[in-house]
């Protein structure tokens, strides 16, 4: 993403009270927004043989890590998805917050990608990464997940003749096309991919108790009587419409 420089205000002074005043608009990256919307998301440098080959990377921690210090996280690498950093990290951690998959730290490779042509090269940067991650994080063993999407085709092809195997499971993306329109594939895959690798075989929903549960039950047979009186309150006359105003007002909606 582009930021755009301060300029002056074009309009007129009677256009607006401020035409005589500068004004900014900054775009940040979607990995700088991520670190900004998201907790236990910060960059790193990993250092090269020399200060030029260095890089910088993303890292998004499970909510838990601080908590469970002897738990081991599989950790997902996110090849050439600077631009989709942010929804990774929400929709990961929606899955481990519905408890249909495991948490799990995400990397995300952040300096622009690098030409086909240069693939061995990147997929050295992947080694670089997952080595990285394994000396500062507990990573689970033979949990390493690669997300090929985009123009880390050849890349990915790279890592899968390098021995010893660094990459243990591979999320594929059928096409690389932009996550907003209908036929967006990026963000689908991955969360198919870690559903299959991670999932914990619950299903979206099976947390929430049925209302013929017994505590369930129990409970809103306790809360009668103040539903009742609210009722009362809340209903001068009894009307249809006053139901619907008491409703509306309950649920706060």
């Amino acid at each position: 993403m582009q930021s755009s420089l301060a300029r002056p205000f074009s309009g007129s002074p009677s256009a607006s009270p401020l035409s005589t005043v500068e004004y900014c608009r900054f775009v940040t990256s979607a990995s700088e927004s991520a670190r900004q919307r998201f907790a236990q998301v910060e960059s790193h440098v990993v250092h090269g043989e020399t200060p030029a080959a260095g890089f910088s990377i993303t890292v998004a921690l499970p909510l838990s890590y601080g908590k469970r210090r002897r738990r081991r996280y599989p950790l997902l690498v996110l090849a050439d998805g600077e631009d989709i950093v942010g929804s990774a990290i929400e929709m990961q951690r929606v899955l481990a917050s519905t408890r249909e998959a495991r948490e799990g730290i995400l990397v995300c490779h952040d300096d622009p990608w690098l030409s086909p042509a240069d693939a061995a090269a990147q997929a050295a940067r992947i080694v670089q990464i997952v080595a990285w991650c394994r000396e500062r994080f507990r990573v689970q063993q033979r949990e390493v997940t690669f997300f090929d999407q985009g123009r880390a085709r050849a890349c990915a092809q790279a890592l899968r003749g390098h021995a010893p195997a660094v990459i243990d499971h591979w999320i594929t993306a059928a096409q690389r096309l932009p996550e907003a329109t209908p036929q967006g594939s990026t963000i689908p895959s991955l969360n198919h991919g870690i559903l299959s690798l991670w999932g914990t075989g619950r299903d979206y929903g099976s947390e929430a108790a049925p209302l013929c549960h017994p505590l369930v039950s129990g409970a809103l047979q306790k809360c009668r009587p103040l539903l009742k009186r609210l009722r009362r309150e809340a209903l001068p006359g009894g009307s249809a419409e006053g139901r619907n105003i008491l409703h509306s007002s309950i649920m706060d909606r």
